[in-house]
């Protein structure tokens, strides 16, 4: 993570250490028969991704290092930089 991370509280905020911490791609692999029933669940606001509805359903989640061009494309500058991207190859 290049980012540096603070904890936001009632009180201000705070420096955490962001080796505990790792940015998490999408999208993620599950196979059909664990993910479908977990998106049965209710809504939960901390359900960000296939992971984390995964996760609260009972399944183990593994890491695996991921690329860092593996942009995701929200806003008109991912676009920008997935051009570039796809120019060096």
């Amino acid at each position: 993570m290049k980012d540096s991370l603070r904890e936001i509280d009632e009180e201000g905020n705070l420096a955490v250490d962001r080796s505990k911490f790792r940015i998490i791609q999408t999208p993620q692999t599950f196979l059909s028969e664990h993910l479908l029933p977990a998106f049965e669940q209710a809504y939960d606001p901390l359900f960000t991704d296939e992971a984390s509805v995964a996760e609260r359903y009972g399944a183990e989640i593994y890491l695996v290092e991921g690329e860092e061009r593996n942009i995701k494309i929200t806003r008109p500058l991912d676009l920008a930089i997935a051009e570039v991207l796809l120019q060096q190859g």
